[in-house]
């Protein structure tokens, strides 16, 4: 015979693990949802820093500017990328290394991070976020924007075209 106070014990424990199991699904779900807006946030607000720092000039770069590397196919216009001047650690090659690159809408590779070791990231698809699998496999996020970078000069000669990031 069981007593009372068994059969309560029954009883509150099954009626209260579904509420405990649901509680904890919940806030799974909603501290993965405020990490994963978070993370795209961040992420925009880096692309939006890569694009401010994009600018025309016209003629060739400096001779004195050491790191510079310029991918583009422009003889007498260059877009310079004051973020490619500088070795920046997360864009260098390692196991957890992060990507940029910026392609003209002819497909012309203006600049891209050391990390890719001369491969291309495919920038096809929508301006926004989106999932993707990185060249070594790994799964990510991308953001993608189209940008038309500012000139350095007052009156520039030509109308840019517009740059993929």
């Amino acid at each position: 015979m069981k007593s009372i106070r068994s059969n309560l014990l029954v009883l509150l424990l099954s009626s209260l693990l579904p509420v405990v199991l649901a509680s904890y699904l919940l806030l799974y779900l909603l501290v993965s949802a405020s990490l994963g807006k978070d993370f795209d946030a961040n992420l925009m607000k880096k692309l939006e820093s890569f694009a401010l720092m994009a600018e025309w000039e016209d003629g060739e770069v400096d001779e004195d500017e050491e790191v510079y590397q310029d991918f583009g196919d422009d003889d007498d216009e260059l877009v310079h990328f004051e973020f490619a001047e500088f070795p920046i650690p997360k864009y260098q090659p390692s196991p957890k290394a992060e990507y940029y690159q910026v392609t003209a809408s002819n497909g012309v590779v203006f600049a891209r991070s050391p990390s890719l070791q001369g491969r291309n990231l495919s920038l096809d698809g929508d301006v926004g976020i989106s999932d993707t699998v990185f060249l070594d496999a790994r799964p990510g996020r991308i953001a993608r924007t189209a940008i038309v970078p500012k000139w350095d000069i007052d009156n520039p000669p030509v109308t840019p075209t517009a740059l993929t990031f």
